[in-house]
């Protein structure tokens, strides 16, 4: 190999210089900096979406809040129906579709949603918290793509009494 460089002339070694120079060049470029590029563009996509979730929430919270203090429960603990009853029927009513539903001996009850907006969800348990005093005491939330809805998964327990 060393034997062909030395036969080279001055202007090919120069050229194949060159050329190597610029293979690098276009690795760096499309090894390094390309997929660094799109990883900051794909993080300021994410972040942009957790403040609009962020957002969702604030101001549904805002909502329960205003909701709870008019509401001053006024219609709590009058309803006889199991917790599991209440919540599907509710559920239904709100156009949240329960995937399973899980009564435990406590009272409480486990559900699954598949898909939801966050809105109809904040606006559905506020609902079951003013209005029969069901109110959610764990709750774990997914993002489902980029369509904006969640997947959920949420423990009520029944009103006290």
């Amino acid at each position: 190999m060393r034997e062909y460089l030395n036969n080279l002339t001055d202007r090919e070694r120069n050229s194949l210089v060159f050329m190597a120079a610029v293979i690098v060049l276009f690795l760096l470029y499309f090894a390094l900096y390309r997929p660094l590029q799109a990883g900051n563009a794909s993080a300021e996509r994410s972040i942009a979406a957790a403040e609009r979730v962020f957002e969702t929430v604030q101001k549904a919270a805002q909502l329960a809040k205003a909701a709870g203090s008019s509401a001053q429960g006024q219609n709590r603990g009058k309803d006889d129906r199991p917790v599991r009853v209440i919540v599907a029927v509710t559920a239904r009513a709100n156009g949240v579709n329960i995937t399973r539903i899980q009564p435990a001996e406590s009272g409480s009850v486990t559900l699954w949603i598949d898909s939801v907006s966050p809105q109809h969800f904040y606006a559905w348990t506020a609902q079951l918290g003013n209005d029969h005093g069901i109110n959610p005491i764990k709750v774990s939330m997914q993002k489902t793509g980029n369509t904006g809805s969640v997947r959920v998964q949420v423990q009520f327990e029944g009103p006290s009494q």
